[in-house]
């Protein structure tokens, strides 16, 4: 049989403690689905079975797998042909886990708009250096999109969330597209509210607003990766300070 082995751990007073059983097996079992060893729709071995290898009670195993249910890693189904089924790791999910987490801490906007600007310029530079003819196409599609609906402000805020989103995938770094995705679940929200409200957003500020995306477009068509990451960069500085009132004097870059 085969026991686990749990590690010690800092606990929030800097000391040391030992995991709980649950937390131990949802670790293992997590580690195992990450590195295939689980394929998706694989279905784990029924609960007794896993209390002997584990050599732990059914209430442990019942937690570990509540974990790992609510990291969407396994779907259990109850009934006479219940069981937990392997989920493969999803990008939505863990995008949505860290909005929540964002949320909890209470990160104020400001912070998660600077965090965007941060690695959107970076996309910028590296989607004029790399992006090949479908992400080019993809960008002309959603720039096509957030033109067409621009008298609907709520349309156009969903659309422009979409575009930003898009710019960060043309640079080919998954890694940044995570980024983007997790805080696009509350930056869409947000936008939506400022763009509904006619004293702060108007038609004419989206309109310039898509001019600015057009010219991202054209440079990282261009090829001109400078131009490109100190466009974007003056776009989403002259968008933060709208929004916030930051006071940072900075060029301005006119569409």
């Amino acid at each position: 049989m085969i026991g686990l082995h749990p590690t010690t751990v800092k606990n929030n007073r800097g000391g040391l403690r030992v995991p709980k059983a649950a937390d131990v097996l949802a670790d293992q079992i997590r580690r195992q689905i990450i590195a295939g060893e689980l394929a998706e729709g694989e279905r784990l071995p029924p609960e007794a079975e896993l209390m002997a290898q584990w050599q732990l009670g059914r209430p442990a195993v019942r937690e570990a797998l509540r974990i790992l249910e609510s990291e969407a890693l396994v779907k259990v189904q109850r009934g006479n042909v219940g069981g937990a089924i392997v989920q493969a790791p999803s990008v939505s999910v863990t995008a949505r886990s860290a909005a929540a987490i964002l949320q909890s801490q209470q990160i104020p906007l400001s912070d998660i708009y600077q965090a965007r600007l941060a690695f959107e310029t970076g996309a910028a530079y590296l989607a004029a250096k790399v992006a090949d003819d479908a992400s080019i196409a993809m960008l002309h599609g959603l720039l096509d999109d957030e033109t067409g609906c621009v008298d609907d402000a709520r349309l156009w805020s969903r659309a422009a969330s979409r575009f930003h989103q898009g710019v960060v995938a043309a640079s080919g770094v998954r890694t940044l597209k995570l980024f983007s995705d997790m805080t696009a679940e509350i930056i869409d929200d947000h936008q939506v509210q400022i763009n509904i409200d006619p004293s702060r957003e108007d038609v004419g500020k989206r309109r310039a607003a898509s001019r600015s995306h057009a010219k991202l477009v054209r440079l990282i068509e261009a090829r001109d990766a400078k131009r490109a990451q100190e466009h974007w960069q003056t776009h989403l500085e002259e968008l933060n300070i709208r929004y916030f009132g930051d006071s940072v004097p900075f060029a301005t870059d006119p569409a």
